[in-house]
């Protein structure tokens, strides 16, 4: 038994290094160990606890800091404050830019347009090369940006650079170069930041000038960090990866909601084209680097099997902390992400996550942990009443590149009231989809709770309601049919609208005066391979069943019979079975396997 662990150990350290999953992290120390003030006559200062910077503008003069050290691809991170109340006329920033000449400068910015109370900042992004700019996006922000600090963050790398507000990504800039469009990649740049006066063009367009009765104006940074990342963005470290697929789609839901202007869509200031860059992949990667690179996908995968899977399966299991039923929180095992999001305790001491939709956004979560192969089991209360255009989903994501990302989606459509949920399900592998199932349940989803769960080993994928098997996906990789063996993927949870297909292929919308919309979750139980520094070590949860034998879960009569009736009774779409969708009998090579 030793050595059955000790070769899978051994074998998933070479997994752990062939996915690039090990990363570090910067301490934090006083804001003054990374930052100087260097303009504004005492106008900028730090506090006495080191731990905030404070710029200030008056009628005489701004003020502004710079980083002391210089950097050649960076991620960096401040919290800021801005200004409250009447900030029109104002402009606080946190950029980077090159200190060589200026007709070839390079520089990245944030500027933060200030207005009349009552009205929405501006965050205003620019990205310069070799002296050339124009590339302004501009976004509103989806909270009060002067009533508590928030997280704003340059990521820039050799393949592209990332702009993000509270984690979310809301700009991705790619790197071009190899096709004509200038990119930042040879001068090391500084980080700045200021405070300063630009009535004549900062707010709606100048036409609103600064009050100066409210000065002093005062903008407050805390919790810089700055990661130089040459090395790791050379090496194929984890700065240079793709964004995986819940960033893309929460840089989506962001763009789609607060982005007010976009100069790749201008046509007016471009009236013979766009930029080149704008009708350019939006996944291009010049630079792919590193052993995940160096591997066709196939390749990979065997090896991995070949390696990994076969020791997993012959390896004396860790018992491994998992989930309990009752008086356990779910924000011990699941991040917030976005949106509005209740947390309920019951006497008991268990917690139950309610994300919410109204007209403005949604919310999401995700499991602190991911998974390569495992068990998960959630209890969900759906949106009652008329639940229309909304989308509640759990799923697995991997968390690489998206045109080869792996997911498992369960998708729960609302209807009318008095009309039935949807329960749509996909498998997603190596970028490959397509493959959707759908059901009606042959209960109320929305007067209590139940359970949803995802089995997923090496041998296939199982979807579960209240423990009764309605799907199952057998891995044929043998034959050709790609299946998720080599990606680890994160549990996530979202409520969003989708009022354009999700209820009677779009043609009814979401009623907005139901809104707020609300599913709960409860009782999160997770029992996988997780990773343990360089290797994964698997769990074993008595509860669960023998998880990883995906046989012993549906292979019994009953269970066998369960699974038939399911699909016979409350399967209403098959694409397996979709002619239209694919004449001539073409389907997919998996439909024809047994």
């Amino acid at each position: 038994m030793a050595g059955a662990f000790s070769s899978t150990a051994a074998c998933c350290v070479v997994l752990a290094l062939l996915l690039g999953l090990c990363s570090g992290a910067a301490a934090q120390g006083r804001i003054d160990d990374g930052l100087e003030v260097t303009w504004g006559d005492g106008r900028g200062s730090v506090s006495p606890d080191g731990r905030e910077l404070s710029l200030s503008l008056d009628h005489t003069s701004g003020s502004g800091f710079r980083s002391k050290d210089t950097y050649l691809f960076a991620r960096a991170d401040v919290q800021i404050k801005l200004v409250p109340n009447n900030s029109a006329g104002t402009v606080t920033t946190f950029y980077f830019i090159s200190e060589g000449p200026w007709d070839v400068h390079d520089e990245v910015d944030l500027e933060f347009l200030g207005n009349v109370s009552g009205q929405p900042y501006t965050l205003h992004t620019n990205v310069f090369a070799s002296g050339s700019g124009g590339k302004e996006q501009q976004f509103h922000l989806w909270f009060d940006p002067t009533a508590d600090f928030h997280t704003y963050s340059i990521q820039w790398t050799q393949q592209h650079i990332l702009v993000l507000v509270d984690g979310t990504p809301i700009r991705e800039f790619k790197n071009h170069a190899d096709r004509g469009v200038p990119y930042p990649s040879s001068q090391r740049m500084r980080l700045y930041g200021s405070l300063w006066d630009a009535e004549d063009w900062a707010t709606q367009g100048g036409r609103v000038k600064t009050d100066w009765s409210q000065a002093p104006f005062v903008a407050r940074y805390r919790g810089f960090t700055a990661a130089d990342v040459s090395r790791s963005a050379a090496n194929g470290g984890g700065f240079g990866q793709e964004m995986d697929a819940a960033a893309e789609q929460a840089m989506k839901w962001a763009r789609d909601n607060y982005m007010v202007y976009d100069y790749c869509a201008d046509s007016k200031r471009f009236p013979q084209g766009v930029p080149p860059e704008c009708s350019m992949p939006a996944h291009h990667s010049p630079h792919t680097t590193g052993s995940r690179g160096a591997m066709a996908p196939a390749a990979r995968a065997h090896l991995l099997l070949a390696c990994c899977l076969s020791a997993l399966a012959t390896a004396t299991v860790a018992a491994l902390s998992s989930v309990a039923s009752g008086g356990v929180r779910m924000t011990d095992q699941i991040d917030i992400l976005w949106g509005p999001t209740q947390l309920l305790n019951d006497s008991n001491g268990d917690q139950t996550i309610g994300l919410s939709l109204d007209r403005v956004m949604g919310s999401g979560f995700r499991s602190k942990t991911s998974y390569l192969f495992a068990r998960i089991d959630i209890d969900i209360k759906l949106v009652p009443g008329n639940s229309a255009g909304t989308v509640t989903t759990v799923y697995l994501i991997s968390e690489k590149q998206w045109k080869t990302h792996d997911e498992i989606d369960l998708e729960f459509l609302g209807n009318v009231t008095g009309q039935p949920y949807t329960l749509h399900t996909n498998i997603f592998a190596n970028g490959s989809g397509g493959r959707e199932v759908q059901y009606r349940l042959w209960f109320d989803p929305t007067l209590d709770f139940h359970t949803y769960s995802i089995v997923w080993n090496s041998d296939e994928i199982l979807i579960l309601v209240d423990d009764v098997a309605i799907r199952r996906f057998k891995n044929h990789w043998d034959a050709g049919v790609p299946f998720p063996v080599y990606q680890p993927m994160r549990l996530n949870g979202v409520i969003w609208d989708a009022d354009d297909w999700a209820t009677q292929g779009g043609r009814v919308k979401t009623d907005w005066s139901q809104a707020p919309f609300t599913a709960y979750f409860r009782n999160y139980r997770a029992t996988g391979c997780e990773p343990s520094g360089l290797s994964w070590v698997c769990g074993q949860d008595p509860a669960a069943g023998n998880w990883f034998d995906g046989g012993a879960v549906v292979d019994g009569v009953r269970q066998q019979e369960q699974l038939r009736e399911a699909q016979d009774r409350y399967m209403i779409y098959n694409y397996c079975t979709d002619s239209t969708r694919f004449p001539d009998g073409s389907f997919p090579k998996e439909c024809g396997l047994p």
